[in-house]
């Protein structure tokens, strides 16, 4: 990693015995540039730099923050080199930074891009502020006070705002002096409009004037307070802390932001469990004391003040403490003893959980989890989601997007992987999920059925059916008996795309007509039901029916009667996506009887016989022109690498707004072509643009090609460029919130 700010030069890199980490600043000559700086330290033996081939280079320069919705990739320069001065010879770098809504745009001299590009093959490039920014970004979720941040550095203000984790304000200021500190402080206050009794001001950074600044800005503002650099943005340096053993302590001052801060409560297995561990923690010189349900009243209140003033840090508890008791100053929790119980695990959560002046976060450390390979990890961490319908494994991989507003769970790398071969040992493979099966009844006290299963241990049905059917799982298990149907393996396959059916319209009708598939005459269905059979035809077998009375068509539907077990599962998992589903779906009018729903999610084979066209298989591209409908089908992949999203990667399709879809061409799609003008012109020439989007190429829980979402019809507004174009569209129904979290968190600059 390389370091490079205005004068400063440093380095870090892993040393070749894998023990850590060194960090070298690099003594700079003031007389040439920096990238002649650079280049010397690179032929400097002694840094060990020869050798390096992949970099990441942490860049001070000043920053300019726009919110993503605002961002123009094409004005980046001219919105960049207005508002910052003096960056003739610099190119203008920009990077997404995603849990704060904006766009970083920052310079780099170009001399000093072209050191790094001659020696290094994979270079990253981040601003430094990145981090501050996204640390910040979390603080401010914490309670519903509003905040702006004061950052001094340099001789320097910055101050930045968030509203509703999204970037709101950023600007940098001279302030040599509490007054003139003091005067942009209020000055921006005023313009967002902040309450001076409720809302907050948070100094951080070195302020030879701060005790005066603050004097002046309690003037005006009630609540300010400071953030301590040193505990607050690094971690308590382990390497001060002579003769600890790494054990419990060791991991306590690695994750804690200031051992002198903790106001912990350790909950432990008995009376002599809680002794020791006092006895441990007070050697280790962390003054602790342990209560009982044997402890009076009297030494519960003298522990609760205690713990409150500082006077001590840690109070471990047998058998108390899990309810009725209210210390909101607690901000450290240690998990000592196993809890099966979601209700005491809870409860005793919940201790930490609550809100106090200062507490910016309740660190939670669990040395349960890993020595019982048995430990439900699964069940503790879903029941602190807020959306039952996404597995906990995917929560760990997307970093936690559905914990409640204001919360947010960090997990390291190690701790992540190890939380995830857990769950993927008692649900990643067909074996875990038998052994879940067998024992569910007396796990759960309910009735094996595949709702239940899925509600009980948080599953998405695909977890389930990208291994097998939940029936075949049951007989393995033996908790039904054995079978054998003529359809198992095709209704096998086909679960995975039905899995993700959420059209009311679809499902209510599929529930009516499978029950009754040997009395029905599909020759004579409605053309909109004729079009939802040919979707669910091609769904399970994978043709389309030219002849609803063909012997084989019929043989094949006519088969389902046979297979009872897989039939009954099918209407089950019918009946559980339909409970499942939590937006507003509604016919789009395409001039004709249609059965796609707006915001429905549907294969591309599903949504293309659907539209009429008979030969979905031939369908490569991303664009679909239907002359006899008079359609443009977009099919939109808003990750293009098919890889986990990076800052580093461009996206050209995403959501601009809930109403606003930005869309690029194909490459060789020209202005003036006759697609160019068909797309321009659609309007007047009375054809329709028809969007689907997904996120991924790949369904990231069955490996299979992932369904689209369905946003409705579009229509042009402008464009830019041409082989290829990229239009902006306005979409006539706006995204709702659970789609547009999805659809914009993608854009980069």
């Amino acid at each position: 990693m390389i370091r490079v700010g205005h004068g400063s030069l440093a380095f870090a890199y892993r040393n070749g015995d894998g023990a850590g980490f060194s960090f070298v600043p690099y003594a700079i000559n003031g007389g040439i540039s920096m990238a002649a700086n650079l280049r010397e330290a690179l032929r400097d033996d002694t840094l060990r730099l020869a050798k390096w081939r992949k970099v990441q280079v942490l860049l001070d320069s000043p920053v300019v923050m726009v919110p993503i919705d605002e961002y123009d990739e094409h004005s980046k320069e001219l919105l960049y080199n207005y508002t910052v001065m003096g960056q003739e010879n610099n190119a203008v770098l920009a990077t997404i930074l995603p849990q704060v809504n904006a766009v970083a745009l920052y310079s780099l001299n170009k001399d000093l891009r072209l050191v790094f590009t001659d020696n290094f093959s994979d270079i990253k490039v981040h601003p430094v502020c990145g981090a501050t920014w996204q640390y910040l970004q979390r603080r401010s979720m914490a309670g519903n006070n509003e905040k702006l941040y004061c950052y001094f550095h340099d001789g320097k203000m910055e101050l930045c705002s968030f509203r509703k984790n999204r970037f709101r304000f950023s600007n940098t200021f001279e302030a040599a002096h509490a007054n003139d500190a003091a005067y942009f402080i209020l000055s921006v206050w005023n313009q967002l409009a902040m309450n001076e009794k409720k809302d907050d001001i948070y100094l951080c950074g070195e302020f030879k004037e701060r005790d005066a600044l603050i004097e002046e800005l309690h003037r005006f503002v009630a609540n300010i307070y400071k953030i301590k650099a040193s505990s607050d943005f690094n971690r308590h340096p382990l390497t001060l802390q002579e003769g600890v053993p790494f054990d419990m302590v060791t991991a306590l001052l690695k994750y804690v932001t200031d051992i002198d801060e903790v106001k912990g409560l350790g909950f432990c297995v008995t009376v002599d469990h809680a002794e020791f561990m006092c006895r441990y923690f007070n050697d280790h010189n962390i003054p602790s004391m342990c209560l009982t349900g044997q402890s009076s009243d009297e030494e519960r209140a003298a522990a609760k003040r205690r713990l409150v003033s500082g006077e001590v840090r840690f109070i471990f508890v047998v058998d108390i403490y899990n309810e009725g008791v209210d210390i909101p100053e607690v901000n450290t929790v240690l998990f000592l003893r196993p809890t099966e119980s979601l209700t005491i695990f809870l409860q005793q959560l919940g201790r930490g959980l609550r809100l106090s002046e200062d507490k910016e976060c309740l660190t939670v450390l669990d040395f349960i989890g890993q020595a019982n390979r048995k430990y439900n990890f699964e069940d503790k961490f879903a029941a602190l989601l807020s959306n039952a319908t996404r597995s906990v494994s995917r929560e760990i991989k997307d970093g936690f997007v559905s914990v409640p507003k204001g919360c947010y769970i960090q997990l390291e790398k190690k701790a992540a992987k190890y939380i995830l071969e857990n769950i993927r040992a008692s649900y990643g493979n067909t074996a875990g999920l038998v052994a879940r099966a067998a024992s569910f009844a007396e796990d759960s006290g309910l009735e094996l059925t595949l709702k239940n299963f899925l509600d009980y241990y948080h599953l998405d049905p695909r977890a389930i059916y990208k291994f097998s059917s939940f029936s075949r799982i049951c007989a393995r298990a033996d908790a039904i008996e054995d079978f054998s149907e003529p359809l198992e393996d095709i209704l096998t396959k086909a679960f995975t795309k039905l899995a993700v059916v959420d059209s009311r319209r679809w499902i209510s009708f599929l529930l009516d007509v499978l029950p009754r598939l040997d009395n029905l005459d599909f020759a004579a269905l409605p053309d909109a039901e004729k079009r939802m059979m040919q979707m669910f035809y091609i769904t399970v077998w994978g043709k389309v029916v030219e002849d609803w009375d063909d012997e084989e068509v019929l043989s094949n539907l006519y088969a389902l009667s046979d297979s009872t077990v897989l039939l009954g599962e099918l209407l089950e998992l019918l009946r559980y996506r339909f409970e499942q589903i939590d937006f507003i779906d509604e016919p789009v009018e395409l001039g004709f009887d249609c059965p796609l729903d707006l915001h429905c999610t549907y294969t591309r084979d599903q949504l293309l016989v659907a539209l009429d066209f008979m030969k979905p298989s031939t369908v490569r591209e991303g664009v679909k022109w239907l002359p006899e409908k008079n359609i443009d089908v977009f099919f939109v992949t808003l990750n293009k690498a098919d890889k986990d999203y990076s800052p580093t990667t461009m996206y050209n399709d995403y959501s601009i707004n809930e109403s606003l879809f930005h869309w690029q061409s194909q490459s060789t799609t020209a202005e003036n072509s006759p697609t160019g003008q068909r797309y321009i012109h659609h309007k007047e020439r009375g054809s329709k643009v028809l969007l689907f989007v997904r996120e991924f190429k790949a369904d990231r829980k069955t490996g299979g090609a992932e369904a689209y979402t369905y946003l409705g019809t579009a229509n042009y507004v402008k464009h830019t460029g041409s082989r290829p174009m990229n239009i902006t569209w306005q979409l006539d129904r706006p995204i709702p919130a659970k789609f547009l979290k999805k659809t914009n968190k993608l854009v980069v600059g």
